[in-house]
């Protein structure tokens, strides 16, 4: 029996050797570390060191160790299934090496200075609030990176599988191209005098606080843009997606035309002068420390308005934040306008000194997005001459006024009373100039537009609009006709025909008849085309009649 105990008891020992000998023990060197080791997995601990070997080591993959004043986190490096390391807001001033799976690294508010390579594996990288001078290259798995606040002053390649990018509070200058894949990218607080060409993906920008002077093409989808504080002069053209707007403390002049589903716009401290065409969507408007006097329409919509002290055009029934407070609406307005030649600009002027709330409709359609205007005193190129019935909707009251008046676009219309020619007496003759100018002067000193003749002479107009002035001139005589008593219709090519002369190009009135009185032949517009082939030789009688002149008769001797 005591044999067998002696025996047992040596097997044992073996067996204990044995398995200490397969064990592989680390130092720990941070205590707060280590103690977190201890803790939780105190089976894998002995005397102060870690066994790698350990079961519990080698398949755990979430690590939280946040805020525990770590100051080293060697060992780390041997928990091989590791996923997640988050080790943020501790003293680590560097990281050791990491597990080669891990997918999610989240070390902020630390003091490191430079991570070690990063596993291809890894998703998400959270090294914001440290002291960062420089990126490692990052994998192409990488979805999010946050890098903020750190002494960045560039980025190296980025993943292009990068879904969101978190970069501000660096001294960077430039951005890296961006991947087509990038949906949010946060770059304030830097010295970035461009950003790249943008991916069609993205939805959201924040370039505040940066030296930008000009903004890339914005691609369609684009949901947010703030863009405050920088050196721009003008914004691009807005995708019709965009939801809030924040351009403050620029050096702005205008602003585009705004997307008609905006509900957020922010553009105080620029140099406005006006403001375009809100959409019935927005919400929030903050326009303060501009030289804005007029604002546009309200959108009933709108919940806050912060502006300089401007009358208010109408009143939002869900307005809540009104600054400055209590500022009364504006008053009528009534306006004037030039009466100008086609080409040129109309101007429109207010005749009033308060600010309004209005729209122009200019009555013409055909220049689209031109044929409106918010603008207090606009200038509109119409397409073409004529009479347009321009309104101007005022919102001062509600419902709302409509002011309309008729606007006349001039040309220099040329006037034409034709060529030089003859008359009768009483032709009843109108020399029109044609109702297109402002004011004519005939040769006798009158001043209509329709001068009735009366007696053969020569008749001068003068007509004037904005446009100058066109003179006309023409020459009436009266009629002398000399008409023939004889002609010889033998085809010698001598007087063949029966001519009329001094008919200056008019036809008149023809009847020729026999000895007994029978018609022979008649004309009702003569133009001297008779030749008699069908009459026999003889005395023949005509009657001849031009407009309002005396009708002469007598008669005529046909031989051949």
């Amino acid at each position: 029996m005591r044999n067998n105990l002696i025996l047992f008891f040596y097997i044992a020992t073996l067996m204990c050797f044995s398995l200490l000998s397969k064990a592989q023990f680390v130092s720990i060197p941070d205590a707060n570390f280590r103690a977190y080791l201890e803790v939780n997995f105190a089976t894998c601990m002995q005397g102060g060191k870690m066994d790698t070997t350990c079961t519990q080591v080698i398949i755990f993959e979430h690590m939280k160790v946040s805020a525990l004043n770590i100051s080293d986190l060697t060992g780390v490096q041997y928990f091989d299934a590791l996923e997640t390391l988050d080790c943020d807001n501790n003293q680590l001033t560097f990281l050791p090496k990491l597990p080669v799976g891990l997918k999610i690294l989240a070390c902020p508010q630390n003091y490191i200075s430079q991570l070690p390579v990063v596993p291809a594996t890894l998703e998400w990288l959270f090294c914001q609030s440290n002291q960062l001078t420089v990126l490692p290259a990052l994998p192409n798995t990488l979805t999010l990176l946050d890098c903020s606040w750190n002494q960045l002053i560039s980025l190296p390649t980025l993943s292009q599988s990068l879904i969101d990018l978190f970069c501000w509070e660096n001294q960077l200058t430039a951005l890296p191209p961006l991947p087509v894949s990038l949906s949010y990218l946060r770059c304030d607080f830097n010295q970035l005098s461009t950003l790249p060409v943008l991916p069609p993906s993205i939805r959201t920008i924040n370039a505040n606080h940066n030296l930008l002077s000009v903004l890339p093409s914005l691609p369609q989808g684009l949901e947010e843009l703030a863009c405050n504080d920088n050196q721009l002069q003008q914004i691009p053209t807005l995708p019709a997606s965009l939801l809030s707007l924040g351009c403050s403390d620029n050096q702005l002049a205008s602003l585009p035309y705004l997307p008609t589903g905006l509900q957020v716009l922010g553009c105080e401290k620029n140099n406005l002068s006006e403001l375009p065409y809100l959409p019935e969507t927005l919400s929030r408007l903050a326009c303060r420390y501009n030289q804005i006097n007029c604002l546009p329409v309200l959108p009933n919509a709108l919940v806050s308005l912060v502006t300089d002290s401007i009358c208010r055009p109408n009143q939002p029934p869900n307005l809540k934040t009104n600054v400055p407070p209590n500022y009364p609406l504006c008053s009528d307005l009534i306006f004037t306008h030039t009466r100008v030649c086609a080409g040129d600009s109309t101007s429109f002027v207010l005749k009033d000194d308060g600010c309004h709330a209005f729209l122009w409709d200019f009555d013409d359609p055909v220049t689209g997005a031109n044929n409106t205007s918010t603008r207090p005193s606009p200038k509109h190129l119409f397409s073409k001459p004529g009479t347009f019935n321009v309104k101007l909707i005022s919102y001062v009251t509600d419902p709302a006024t409509v002011i309309t008046q008729v606007v006349t676009v001039d040309k220099l219309q040329r006037i034409d009373f034709g060529n030089d020619h003859s008359m009768c007496q009483n032709d009843g003759i109108i020399l029109d100039a044609g109702k297109e100018f402002e004011s004519y002067l005939w040769q006798d000193g009158s001043t209509v537009q329709a001068y009735k003749v009366t007696t053969a002479g020569t008749y001068t107009v003068t007509a004037t609009n904005a446009c100058g002035s066109e003179t006309e001139t023409i020459h009436l005589s009266d009629y002398i006709l000399t008409v023939p008593n004889l002609f010889t219709p033998n085809k010698d090519g001598l007087n063949d025909i029966f001519e009329i002369k001094g008919l200056d190009g008019d036809a008149g009135s023809l009847h020729v008849y026999n000895s007994w009185g029978a018609e022979v032949y008649s004309a009702e517009r003569y133009y001297n085309n008779w030749n008699a082939e069908e009459l026999t030789e003889g005395i023949y009688y005509y009657s001849f009649s031009l407009k309002s002149c005396p009708v002469q008769k007598s008669w005529l001797q046909i031989t051949r």
